[in-house]
């Protein structure tokens, strides 16, 4: 500030100074006389207000059925892949012998084909709102269909293409996952959301394992566990499946209410072409109207 008034001419420092000085007791007077805001002055009233914090982000988050759903694969199928990501090594052991073994050729591949299909999805514009649960619905049931596969494989190879196939799809659409849930953010919790998502998963995980994988459970072959996780991906398309076909239902009985909650009598012919979703056309034929009323 003092260079900007020395290079509009000046005369004096010490005016200069002054000024200075004047601005900095100004804004110290103006800051004293702020209000101060109510922040918590013991810990257990900040744990309190923290945690007061994270439970109404949470339900301002999750109050929105875009969220939920999206949320709901995220956390499921996520534990649908660290099971097979973690379990898949067993199943490739009981076919595998020491000329064919290329685990970790596949795992690099899946990483390469998941990251190329990432950037060709980039270039595809798609109704997400429109077309999300559709989508989720073909993607689980190719996962289902890959991991009955994988589960019934005889030779390496197929059980490889499978692994990629199967892995690579999962990336592409929890990429695709993150970034929806991402744009329908109402607050800027970003961190909470994907981190609430990845620990109902790892708990999805840890029951899953107990029931299918520990002995205490069922002690389930490797092959048998594969099995189980296709038919959880089943479930999960049948879940979205039975979501499309509610939203479908409503929206038709929707449709229905609102062309018979009038009369032609009373409405004119803006009105009734506006409730049959029809273009409004001006001067247009009265018998054609009264056709279409009672269409």
């Amino acid at each position: 500030m003092l260079m900007n008034m020395i290079s509009i001419d000046w005369d004096k420092w010490g005016e200069a100074a002054l000024v200075l000085i004047s601005s900095v007791d100004c804004a110290l007077l103006l800051l004293f006389n702020i209000e101060t805001l109510n922040e918590p002055t013991t810990y257990t009233e900040y744990v309190k207000f923290r945690v007061g914090k994270l439970w109404y982000n949470t339900k301002q988050i999750y109050g929105v059925g875009f969220v939920r759903k999206w949320s709901l694969w995220w956390a499921m199928t996520t534990c649908m892949s660290l099971q097979i990501s973690a379990y898949s090594q067993t199943l490739w052991g009981e076919v595998q012998n020491e000329e064919t073994t290329f685990n970790g050729f596949a795992e690099a591949t899946y990483t390469a084909c998941a990251a190329i299909a990432i950037m060709l999805m980039n270039m595809i514009s798609i109704d997400w709102d429109k077309w999300g649960e559709a989508a989720l619905v073909l993607i689980s049931s190719v996962d289902c269909a890959l991991l009955l596969l994988f589960s019934k494989a005889k030779t390496i190879y197929v059980m490889y293409i499978c692994y990629i196939c199967y892995r690579t799809l999962y990336q592409v659409m929890i990429t695709i996952a993150q970034w929806n849930l991402a744009k329908k953010m109402v607050c800027e919790s970003y961190g909470l959301i994907f981190g609430l998502n990845s620990f109902v998963a790892l708990i999805l995980q840890a029951f899953l394992t107990a029931i299918v994988v520990d002995k205490r459970g069922f002690g389930m072959t490797v092959r048998s566990q594969f099995l189980v996780y296709g038919t959880c991906h089943a479930v999960i398309a049948l879940i979205f499946l039975c979501s499309i076909a509610r939203n479908l239902t409503n929206h038709l009985r929707h449709r229905f209410t609102a062309i018979h909650s009038f009369t032609p009598n009373t409405m004119n012919q803006e009105q009734l072409l506006e409730k049959l979703g029809q273009p409004v056309v001006t001067n247009s034929n009265p018998v054609f109207l009264q056709c279409i009323s009672y269409r």
